[in-house]
């Protein structure tokens, strides 16, 4: 085991721990999120580093990150300390050629922090960060999982239900209920966000036809 990863990864999450604190206590799903982290095990038996894994949509992140610093200097100082660490994908049902063709798969990453190819794994829990290329049209999905974003950069266009985009700025959480569907545009400057699934995080995403 590398303790330097170890303490790395644990500082980012204590960095979001300490972010998502801050919201009162009234906006919905960081405190169930914050209640599924604290119920996780994060000891150092639990510690398993993940094969590093960089893509295309990698090059986003000193921009994202640099933006990212005035929601929150010590996570985004933590994410650049552990990001070349990290195993960020597209996921597997996001392959698809329709989003291929919309430059998807070119913009987009994803790492999970805590889960089954996270730094720890996780109990019915995953968390982790999302970074969507400028312009990025993250098309209409649902899934079993509750769901929370952490919004680091911003603004972004934002759809419940198939309904209208509407705007949501930096620093904004957004709750999405088991099967909600949802998609988001991203602005002119990369998105950078903190995603965590409180629960049924085994049931894979279904995404609507593009």
């Amino acid at each position: 085991m590398s303790e330097e990863l170890f303490n790395d990864a644990s500082w980012l999450i204590a960095s979001i721990m300490r972010g998502l604190m801050t919201f009162p206590e009234d906006i919905e799903g960081v405190h169930d999120v914050l209640t599924r982290i604290a119920e996780q095990d994060l000891s150092a038996e639990n510690f398993s580093p993940p094969q590093p894994q960089r893509l295309p949509g990698c090059r986003h992140l000193p921009e994202a990150v640099t933006a990212g610093v005035i929601v929150s200097m010590d996570l985004c100082h933590a994410i650049a300390t552990v990001e070349d660490q990290l195993h960020w994908t597209n996921g597997d049902v996001y392959t698809t050629e329709s989003l291929d063709q919309m430059g998807f798969n070119e913009n987009a990453a994803f790492a999970e922090i805590i889960g089954t190819s996270g730094l720890f794994t996780g109990d019915d829990f995953r968390m982790g960060l999302m970074l969507l290329g400028p312009g990025l049209h993250y098309i209409d999905h649902y899934h079993a999982a509750p769901e929370l974003y952490w919004l680091l950069t911003g603004p972004i266009e934002y759809s419940r239900s198939q309904g209208q985009f509407k705007q949501v700025g930096t620093a904004s959480t957004l709750w999405n209920k088991p099967n909600e569907v949802h998609a988001m545009k991203v602005g002119e400057r990369p998105l950078l966000a903190v995603w965590a699934w409180a629960n049924d995080v085994n049931k894979l995403p279904v995404l609507l036809s593009a």
